[in-house]
């Protein structure tokens, strides 16, 4: 199937009135991703997901429920505290959230705070709640959160990623170093200055104080920090980002090769990663002697027993980033973004998520394409893997190709092409045995997306776009000004491009020319999906968000319909039978049928026998006004072509590009926008080509 997955920048157009009062739903997952701060309120376990808002378990992780009314659209959520019975989350870009009822309502809080303050940690010292921000130090509030100062006085712009409270002493890890309070706020000194100085986590264990470093490992003070020395033996993952106390065991989350456990004060370091794996942690909780750890694109995991071993506890939280999209059949595959969970995969439209990354070593899945056959994943820092059982074990296949960075993949016939961060194009004939450079012509080796209309490729790189006829062996540039191109996609008339300064162009032929659709600043276009029946847009702004675009008259006019979204953040679209899906930042994947937005085609994959021939059948009813149903038969999985034409051969839309599982399928075609008069649908499935006669009469 040639397809083309993209991460894209900026834009916004021109938006219609919305035309349906249906919602979008989000789908059953897939469950885990990224977990990035945790808060103890009693029995209540509160996880913050980022993008997918807060999340709260009663019952020690083994279920999580979504608990983000009031919260959505309001930002990034990168942190959650509790005091007493209220609990707190800090976001990026809306400031502070309260709530007083373990989350079923949400009420901002910015009483002294800018409501753009990104607020990155939270302390508690007795009736004291503090919150450390990116940029502008510490704030205290002294009445559960309705109202906030800052502490600092202006003399601490750093960002506070954590707090220890010990007796009176109050610490706050920075980076900037360490600072100490001893009376509740009123001032602060700096009592480490760490190389480097990014203080990311602080701990007690004893009497001894414990400073995570963001490439130095662990620092220990035994004077209450007044001196401070490298506690790192055995600790082979030096980017320590979290810590955590049981009893006399002192853990540390590192950025990539999971949590090591001291039980000596920090003397020496052991790994204890059995059923989780090397992955980035980000926040470490304790509940008795249950120890959480939050991971970078895993989920949760849960150990009893000190760490010796974990269990994944992810039922119901959703905090999945979702870069791309590969549609085949009734299958859904996602590739997995933020800190990379691999790749998952659905079968019924995503009310149940498989995880498929067995032999998948990088996590971080930029593109996905299928030849029928096989599975093809790009990713960021692994190169090209394939799996030859519908993602079951996955096999890396990089001989030849320098560049291990993959944004984009393309199948052409028989030749998958790979864009590449910082080498250009490859080229590999032999399904990625073997590969070999094709980016002669291009001025730019930093490639972000690959598309094909006709008989022409296409590139987008950091220099515009480039044109191959020839099956890459030699580039020439279109008309396209030196912009940043990360997204593409083409119709049959029109080719549409995005690049990283917020501009959506079009072209009419082939790609070689190019025009603006529109320009507005801080809007970026993540992804295109262009059809003759509809173009769609996902748009997306860290923390702010901009939701979806559609367009049923080729991108003359845009609506949104993003009724129902609980986030704005949108990095990935797919089409599959009769619903559009949407990938986002960090909530999973979101769902919504085609026939809300107004598209006219709809499928039906009732019947599931298997026919002996490749068959399309005569159109029924016919003559037929204003719509009709095609029916075609497949003997085994095939690339699928099913177009309409008028009596000058011009195709007036296409209902079925991709590949398609073996049976009978059936769409629904309306002619409610054409004039009345005999048209001609033709079906191509691998060799096999058949035309048929259709008459509309209004």
């Amino acid at each position: 199937m040639k397809t083309s997955t993209v991460v894209a920048a900026m834009c916004l157009l021109i938006m219609l009135p919305q035309r349906s009062k249906a919602q979008w739903v989000q789908t059953n997952g897939p469950y885990g991703g990224s977990a990035l701060s945790f808060a103890v309120s009693g029995t209540n376990l509160i996880a913050a997901a980022g993008d997918g808002g807060v999340y709260r378990s009663t019952n020690s992780g083994s279920s999580w429920t979504a608990i983000n009314n009031g919260l959505q659209g309001k930002g990034y959520i990168v942190s959650v505290g509790s005091i007493d019975t209220n609990i707190f989350a800090g976001t990026y870009f809306g400031g502070v959230f309260g709530s007083t009822n373990n989350g079923a309502n949400w009420i901002q809080n910015v009483n002294g705070l800018s409501e753009s303050e990104g607020l990155t940690s939270f302390g508690v010292d007795g009736s004291n709640l503090f919150a450390g921000s990116r940029y502008d130090g510490i704030f205290l509030s002294t009445d559960n959160g309705v109202s906030w100062r800052e502490t600092t006085n202006g003399t601490l712009r750093n960002t506070v990623s954590s707090f220890l409270v010990s007796d009176t002493n109050v610490y706050a890890g920075t980076d900037g170093g360490v600072y100490l309070t001893t009376n509740h706020g009123t001032s602060w000194a700096k009592v480490f200055s760490a190389p480097g100085a990014f203080v990311t986590s602080l701990a007690r264990c004893g009497k001894d104080l414990f400073a995570g470093h963001l490439g130095y490992g662990v620092f220990r003070s035994t004077d209450n920090g007044v001196s401070w020395g490298e506690a790192n033996a055995g600790l082979t993952d030096t980017v320590v980002m979290a810590l955590a106390v049981i009893d006399s065991n002192l853990f540390a989350g590192t950025y990539s090769s999971g949590v090591f456990r001291s039980t000596n004060n920090g003397a020496t370091w052991i790994h204890v990663n059995s059923g989780m794996g090397n992955v980035n942690i980000n926040a470490i909780a304790v509940m008795g002697t249950n120890l959480f750890a939050g991971t970078g694109g895993k989920g949760i995991f849960l150990s009893t027993d000190y760490g010796a071993t974990w269990t994944k506890i992810n039922t119901g939280f959703i905090g999945t980033a979702i870069n791309c999209f590969l549609t085949g059949g009734t299958s859904i595959y996602v590739g997995g973004g933020g800190g990379g969970f691999g790749a998952f995969v659905t079968t019924d439209d995503g009310s149940y998520w498989t995880e498929i990354d067995n032999g998948l070593t990088n996590n971080q899945v930029k593109a996905l394409a299928t030849d029928g056959s096989r599975l093809f994943a790009g990713t960021a820092g692994g190169g090209v893997f394939v799996s030859t059982n519908s993602g079951s074990e996955w096999t890396p296949v990089n001989n030849g190709l320098p560049d291990t960075v993959v944004n984009a993949l393309l199948l052409d016939g028989p030749t998958l092409f790979a864009g590449t961060g910082t080498h250009g194009v490859f080229l590999s004939t032999d399904n990625g045995a073997h590969w070999t450079t094709a980016s002669n012509g291009l001025t730019n080796a930093s490639v972000y997306a690959l598309a094909q209309s006709g008989g022409t490729l296409l590139v987008g790189n950091s220099a515009g776009i480039f044109l191959t006829t020839n099956g890459g062996t030699n580039w020439t540039p279109s008309d396209m000004p030196a912009l940043a191109i990360h997204a593409l996609a083409a119709n049959s008339t029109k080719v549409f491009a995005s690049d990283a300064g917020g501009g959506v162009f079009v072209s009419t032929d082939g790609g070689a020319h190019w025009g603006g659709l529109a320009r507005l600043a801080q809007v970026s276009v993540s992804s295109i999906l262009a059809t003759d029946a509809y173009v769609f847009m996902a748009a997306m702004l860290e923390g702010i968000g901009y939701g979806f675009y559609s367009s049923t008259d080729n991108g003359t006019n845009w609506y949104q319909p993003n009724d129902g979204l609980s986030t704005l953040n949108l990095v990935s679209i797919a089409v599959r039978g009769t619903n559009v899906f949407l990938g986002t930042l960090g909530s999973g994947v979101w769902r919504r049928p085609l026939l809300d937005l107004g598209i006219i085609a709809s499928v039906d994959h009732s019947s599931q026998d298997i026919p002996v021939r490749f068959v399309v059948e005569q159109n029924y009813p016919n003559p037929f006004n204003p719509s009709t149903t095609i029916r075609y038969g497949l003997p085994r999985r095939a690339q699928v072509s099913l177009s309409v034409f008028n009596t000058l051969g011009q195709r007036v839309v296409q209902l079925v590009n991709g590949d398609i599982d073996a049976g009978y399928h059936e769409i629904r075609f309306d002619g409610n926008n054409l004039a009345s008069g005999v048209y001609f649908y033709r079906m191509t499935a691998g060799s096999y080509a058949e035309t048929r006669k259709l008459l509309l009469l209004k």
